[in-house]
């Protein structure tokens, strides 16, 4: 299997020391289907895995599109969270669990170095996506509900580049993931922005329509009362 992969030469941004790291070929990568939330399922090996780099000789977990580090932040990381940090080397080939404990502590340094909230929701999706794989519902769940609070609070504060993620796929990820926590009310607002947002790519008002289709099927196994929800 190693020919799926090649070293990538990585500078952490904590220590400044230089490290290879696993990354997997793009040419190797076939992907089955994609969820509603961009959830990627692959036939063999999942490049996801390898996405974030943790550094051999810190511990630090971060990935290529993290801000460079204010000297603050330096020293905030190296006084008062890497030394704890209990994590074999990670720079070659991962399990699932491998994967996982990578993005765990990348969500931990995006936190606390206050990393761009995009940054910080989208690691907490991805460690959804890795609990779906592996069919660990109440752990999903946990992770879209920080997920989703924190891009509500991107959309409510316009703390976020449009150019980066625009209004209408911001819309529709929270939608999305309100409707997968089953909190039907919200995925009915949130689509509802979006169908009535002139300003939306027209695409994105069509993915959306067709997923609030899919929606409204499951409230109407799951309700007395589906006529409710029959709007938009």
């Amino acid at each position: 299997m190693t020919e799926l992969f090649y070293d990538k030469s990585v500078t952490c941004i904590a220590c400044g020391q230089a490290f290879k790291t696993k990354r997997m070929r793009v040419n190797s990568v076939r992907i089955e289907k994609v969820d509603g939330d961009f959830c990627p399922h692959y036939t063999a090996e999942n490049p996801l895995y390898y996405d974030v780099n943790v550094c051999p000789h810190c511990k630090l977990a971060f990935t290529d599109n993290f801000s460079p580090l204010s000297l603050a932040n330096k020293e905030r990381l190296t006084q008062g969270y890497l030394h704890k940090i209990q994590v074999h080397d990670l720079c070659g080939e991962r399990t699932w669990q491998d994967a996982l404990r990578s993005y765990e502590l990348a969500l931990v340094t995006s936190q606390l170095v206050n990393e761009k909230m995009l940054m910080q929701a989208n690691l907490a999706l991805r460690i959804a996506w890795l609990y779906r794989y592996e069919h660990r519902s109440a752990d999903e769940q946990r992770f879209l509900r920080i997920a989703v609070d924190l891009y509500v609070k991107m959309y409510q504060e316009q703390n976020y580049d449009t150019e980066v993620m625009p209004d209408a796929k911001l819309m529709y990820i929270i939608a999305e993931l309100f409707g997968r926590l089953k909190e039907w009310n919200k995925t009915k607002v949130w689509f509802s922005h979006l169908f009535t947002d002139q300003t939306a790519d027209a695409k994105w008002r069509a993915r959306g329509r067709d997923r609030w289709l899919e929606f409204k099927a499951m409230i109407k196994e799951e309700t007395e009362d589906p006529d409710g929800y029959a709007g938009t």
